[in-house]
């Protein structure tokens, strides 16, 4: 009695280091279980659990060679501004960033890809926050690598289908970044055109009233002429007269002084003049600028917004669930949890015997 008095009253204190492994190795039976029923556990999460698979590219400034055709026609001499490839690409990554560009995919490709599936009957709300953790876009870090690479996560529960929906993706996005950059493109060309039409229209404007204008100074100057019976000019054909003498018989007040025959040859010469244009200065510069103009039209098939860094390729093993992560998760926690459980067995068992004892 007093031996097994002495025997409880040994343990009253802290366990030692080599008291411990006995007593684990005693219950080395119940801790082999726990792990073996954590094991088991984890295999049935492997084979269970739905599995995700991930495709990531990086996307990247178009090459100069895709913006020829969008840059055709566009010169300073219509005054247009060629694109540049970092315009360009701001296209892409404004649209690929923009909420607009996640509501298409979860209405065009990711909603109808369920369609035959029982996730169609869940919760509107829940089925789009799933799709939100299936698409990622992640901006570039400026002081970090490749600084111009945005990169593109998506996940699925099949590597072919993660596959698809990135393709499927990148293709509506960099389509809504291709119309909307041709929309400005042709914004600005048509907004060129008016203004050439505009400037074409008043220089004819101009051209007819200073016509008007000339027909009424000629007729006042034809009759005076024919009120002083001046029938030949008043300038000497022997002696050329110089540039600022002269003016005054061409354009200013005494027009009359050319004489009742040159004016009237003039005048009959405007009445029965068909066009203007040939005596417009630079009209015909503009009707070029306006022609360059109307034949700008950037071919869309031949644009290209982005490149892709790389060729998507197909993930050979889901990233979860991992087997090596799940079973070493597994085995850790069993192995703790069967120790844990031992000792707690070994105290419950030696409080029982010490009440006994009492």
């Amino acid at each position: 009695m007093q031996d097994s008095s002495a025997m409880v009253d040994q343990h009253d204190g802290e366990i030692t280091p080599l008291e411990l492994w006995r007593i684990l190795l005693a219950r080395r039976v119940l801790i082999l279980a726990t792990l073996l029923a954590c094991l088991v556990g984890a295999l049935a999460y492997v084979l269970l659990a739905t599995p995700r698979y991930e495709v990531e590219v990086h996307v990247d400034k178009p090459l100069a060679s895709d913006i020829t055709t969008l840059n055709l026609g566009r010169t300073f001499a219509v005054e247009l501004r060629p694109y540049t490839v970092e315009e360009v690409f701001e296209y892409f990554t404004r649209e690929l960033r923009s909420d607009r560009a996640f509501q298409v995919f979860f209405r065009d490709i990711y909603l109808p890809s369920l369609a035959d599936g029982p996730a169609q009957e869940a919760d509107p709300s829940r089925m789009y926050h799933a799709a939100r953790k299936l698409l990622e876009v992640r901006v570039p870090d400026e002081r970090g690598r490749g600084r111009n690479l945005h990169a593109v996560r998506m996940g699925a529960v099949d590597p072919a289908l993660a596959v698809r929906w990135m393709e499927a993706f990148l293709d509506r996005v960099a389509r809504e970044a291709k119309q909307r950059l041709l929309e400005d493109a042709r914004t600005q060309v048509d907004l060129r055109v008016r203004n050439a039409q505009r400037e074409l229209e008043q220089m004819r404007l101009t051209a007819a009233q200073e016509r008007k204008d000339r027909l009424a100074e000629l007729g006042e100057a034809l009759a005076i002429a024919k009120s002083i019976n001046l029938d030949d000019p008043q300038v000497s054909a022997v002696r050329v007269p110089q540039q600022d003498a002269l003016a005054p018989f061409v354009d200013g007040s005494m027009l009359y002084a050319r004489g009742v025959k040159s004016l009237s040859a003039e005048l009959e010469n405007l009445r029965s003049r068909v066009s203007d244009d040939p005596f417009v200065p630079g009209l015909r510069d503009a009707e070029s600028r306006l022609r360059l103009l109307q034949e700008i039209e950037p071919d869309a098939h031949a644009l290209a917004v982005y490149t892709m860094d790389g060729p998507i390729i197909v993930p050979p093993d889901p990233v979860w669930p991992r087997k090596s992560v799940v079973f070493g998760l597994a085995a850790a926690f069993g192995l703790f949890a069967g120790m844990a459980l031992a000792i707690a067995v070994e105290f419950v068992s030696r409080g029982r015997s010490h009440r006994a004892l009492a």
